[in-house]
């Protein structure tokens, strides 16, 4: 948004503070800058792109070369492909509504012990988001296990529209 000029946050902010309504032609804005971002995605060169008025055919080729580097960065630390295994699997299962991630379905097996270290390079590679879903305001989310609980949840919303439409050229 801010590298095409777009200060509409500005106002949006604005009016929050002042409690009034947005109305529906903002509304309408930021429900299509909101698709045109997923469609361009948030990284530097897909939004540079964008901005040098590359068509979208481009600006995904771009965003799949960056997928193709995490790709080899994962090997790096695991050599068998599963943690990219896992990283992809990430869209395909969000896009079925599932309430969360299961590394079983990723890998097609049985999970493992290294898969739960697997994981957590995951999250520590930057590349996704954990998010948590809990009713008890007891439990602390430190005290919650992903990969023991149903409450876990990994997003990637920025590459998510290219692994979705992997097959279509």
């Amino acid at each position: 948004m801010w590298a095409i000029g777009n200060n509409t946050y500005d106002l949006i902010r604005e009016l929050y503070n002042q409690k009034k309504p947005l109305g529906q032609a903002v509304n309408r804005k930021l429900m299509r800058d909101f698709r045109l971002y997923m469609a361009v995605g948030g990284m530097s060169q897909s939004v540079m792109a964008y901005v040098e008025g590359r068509n979208f055919t481009e600006i995904d080729n771009i965003k799949r070369s960056i997928i193709s580097l995490y790709e080899d960065d994962f090997k790096k630390i695991d050599s068998s492909g599963r943690i990219f295994a896992m990283y992809k699997a990430i869209p395909a299962q969000l896009s079925k509504g599932i309430k969360r991630y299961s590394i079983s379905k990723a890998k097609g097996f049985r999970k493992t012990q290294k898969d739960d270290e697997l994981l957590f390079d995951l999250l520590d590679s930057k590349t996704v988001l954990a998010s948590y879903n809990t009713t008890d305001s007891r439990v602390t989310l430190s005290q919650k296990d992903i990969t023991r609980t149903s409450d876990g949840y990994l997003n990637l919303p920025v590459f998510m529209i290219s692994f979705l439409a992997e097959g279509i050229k």
